[in-house]
């Protein structure tokens, strides 16, 4: 359990960091878990609330538990392994309209001694994506951190896996259905 809460401490430092202005101008306001199918495999999906809009992402198994964070992200802790998932968005005036890579270093920030393991384009609802994984530290503690950045529609969706390096394959199969579940349902009125 001890492992469990660091790992827990550590993404809610890298948040604070990475995300810096998430908790004043992140526009993430709640969730709500299984609210429908869709698709032929009848898969499951979340709806994220933000200001002035909706996106869906993939849901997660049962094991994967919603916990209240003080920022305006969403954030997901495993039940019986150090692993953490968060979902945020930035829309309108409050991110910097930078391009992928930018915008995921921003995310990368604090994460000391860095390794990128893989950097890939993908396609998430029409958009271009930018999926990082990096091996490093946060705060001393070696780290593995999954991203995936996307604009759209005068808005920054950030994607964000984290787990310990010798668990991060034990989740990556939940954090991908997460991220590519994404549909952007409505946002703010774009200018």
């Amino acid at each position: 359990m001890k492992g469990k809460f660091s790992i827990f401490l550590l993404l809610a430092f890298a948040v604070s960091s990475c995300f810096g202005g998430v908790e004043k101008r992140g526009s993430v306001k709640g969730y709500k878990s299984g609210t429908g199918r869709t698709g032929s495999a009848g898969r499951a999906f979340g709806i994220v609330a933000t200001e002035g809009g909706s996106f869906r992402v993939g849901s997660l198994p049962a094991e994967w538990i919603r916990k209240n964070f003080s920022y305006r992200a969403i954030l997901f802790t495993h039940a019986q392994k150090n692993r953490t998932i968060t979902v945020d968005a930035f829309c309108k005036g409050s991110f910097d309209d930078a391009p992928l890579k930018v915008l995921t270093n921003q995310l990368l920030y604090n994460v000391t001694a860095q390794k990128q393991r893989m950097q890939k384009d993908l396609m998430l609802d029409g958009r271009e994506a930018l999926r990082t994984v990096v091996s490093g530290k946060v705060d001393g503690a070696s780290v593995i951190l999954d991203t995936v950045v996307l604009k759209m529609n005068e808005c920054v969706f950030d994607f964000v896996y984290v787990s310990q390096p010798g668990d991060y394959e034990g989740g990556r199969f939940d954090f991908e259905n997460f991220y590519r579940g994404f549909k952007y349902i409505r946002g703010p009125e774009i200018d």
